[in-house]
């Protein structure tokens, strides 16, 4: 699965970082949920866990939802290093 190979690729250095971030999975069907439970899993191993979405890119709803999912992972970021 190529997505998701370069996905890894990426995460991979991921912890270096602390940046806010939200996964958006396109081109599911109905009963593709085991991608998204995949990919979960896969990460928590890593220790991550951003929020993941199912989403459709054609459908303003669906990026608007992970515009704002980012922005309240960016919110929550900044608190925390403002109480640091």
């Amino acid at each position: 699965w190529l997505p998701f190979c370069m996905a890894e690729r990426c995460l991979a250095n991921w912890w270096r970082f602390t940046m806010p971030m939200v996964i958006g999975i396109g081109r599911l069907g109905n009963e593709d949920f085991e991608i998204i439970e995949s990919v979960a899993d896969t990460l928590l191993e890593r220790h991550i866990s951003p929020p993941i979405f199912s989403v459709d890119v054609r459908e303003k709803d669906d990026v608007l939802l992970l515009v704002e999912a980012l922005l309240c992972q960016i919110e929550v970021n900044e608190m925390g290093m403002m109480e640091a």
